[in-house]
């Protein structure tokens, strides 16, 4: 490869990349070692298997992982804890929210001596008496490595000088199309989704994440007993996997899967459609659909439409994603395509382009994975 914006010969090149699922991952072993990572929840979560978790919680640890323990401890490279709130395509550098910070903050390099120049990360799920390089605050007379002060330091607002690289991967994927909390397809860890008053649970964390799938299956556990009603809004891939996982580990609940659309499984072909409309038909999952077919938990038609004229007991918005790349301008996201658009524009080469085609941030911003569309595809435009 070419040198990137003039850097200096022989210098490592910087690589950095945004997301730890399965495409950040998989460009973190192609990039290995000169490699940076941002992911906001401390652990990797396997999506594809995670709505059989909440109906049999033991499945949930074989899904898992600490991000610092196969990143830092085994690849031995860079993991930041942190949401990516801007991407500076002109000077190359990412601004990021750490985990700890309440608002984002960009702190130059060489500021006030009075203030934090540069903090590696510290991640809360390790020893505080393991050694982690601080740089603080020479007037708030802290030691570098002594536990009492790793704590005090975890205590307070953390912010990041802005993170150069010379290419950046962007894999942060998606999210679900519901509001937060209202899915248990995905964490809800991003700023603008979460809700920080759902259960007292704070998703961003490994425990949070297990407390959520325990409490959540406990609670399907007790309607079972009393033959409870659960219904899933979205018959997609997501929905209809969910109802059949329910009724399979908790047959005592009466399942409703409701859908817009005319068939589940819109997307794919009709066999497939076929073959799962009467398995669970088979098994007792009531289906309902129709292109009037709106959710609105406050319509009284609604749920007599759907069968449960007094609600349900249990209701999971499994209708669709959303696109996780708030912090790119807009320039460069599409104003189409599944929630409304918002997915990051790519060009044959994975690129970051704008919605004109051209290459955003010199050329070396890349996007793959699902938060990626292609730019002819999602402009309508070729």
């Amino acid at each position: 490869m070419a040198a990137a914006h003039g850097e200096s010969p022989g210098r490592a090149r910087r690589a950095l990349v945004v997301g730890g699922g399965a495409a950040g991952l998989a460009a973190a072993r192609g990039l290995w070692p000169s490699f940076s990572g941002v992911a906001f929840p401390e652990y990797f979560e396997f999506t594809p298997g995670v709505l059989r978790a909440y109906a049999d919680p033991a499945r949930w640890e074989a899904l898992t992982f600490l991000y610092h323990e196969v990143l830092e401890r085994h690849l031995g490279v860079r993991w930041i804890w942190g949401e990516v709130t801007a991407i500076d395509g002109d000077e190359c550098c990412a601004h990021v929210l750490a985990a700890f910070s309440r608002e984002s903050e960009t702190i130059p390099r060489g500021a006030d001596s009075g203030r934090v120049t540069e903090r590696c990360y510290i991640h809360q799920a390790c020893p505080l008496g393991e050694s982690y390089r601080v740089i603080a605050a020479s007037a708030g007379g802290m030691s570098t490595n002594s536990p009492a002060d790793l704590r005090k330091l975890m205590s307070l607002p953390f912010s990041l000088p802005p993170i150069p690289y010379d290419f950046c991967v962007l894999a942060g994927g998606c999210h679900s199309n519901a509001a937060a909390g209202g899915s248990p397809w995905s964490p809800a860890v991003h700023a603008r989704v979460r809700d920080a008053e759902q259960s007292g649970l704070d998703e961003r964390y490994l425990e949070g994440r297990r407390r959520r799938v325990v409490e959540e299956h406990q609670h399907l556990a007790s309607l079972q007993q009393r033959r409870g009603s659960v219904l899933i809004v979205g018959a997609g891939y997501t929905g209809v996997e969910f109802a059949c996982e329910l009724q399979h580990h908790l047959p005592g609940l009466c399942i409703t899967v409701a859908d817009s659309m005319e068939r589940c499984l819109e997307p794919l072909p009709e066999q497939a459609a076929s073959y799962c409309e009467g398995y669970m038909r088979r098994v007792g999952i009531r289906t309902v659909y129709g292109h009037d077919l709106r959710y609105d938990p406050k319509d009284r038609a609604f749920w007599t439409r759907v069968g449960l004229p007094e609600g349900a007991d249990r209701t999971y918005v499994l209708s669709g994603v959303r696109s996780s790349a708030y912090f790119m301008p807009k320039e460069t996201l599409s104003d189409r395509g599944p929630g409304g658009g918002g997915w990051i524009l790519t060009n044959r080469s994975l690129q970051v382009v704008t919605r004109k085609g051209v290459r955003w941030g010199r050329g070396v911003v890349f996007a793959a994975g699902d938060c990626a569309a292609s730019s002819a595809a999602a402009t309508g435009s070729g």
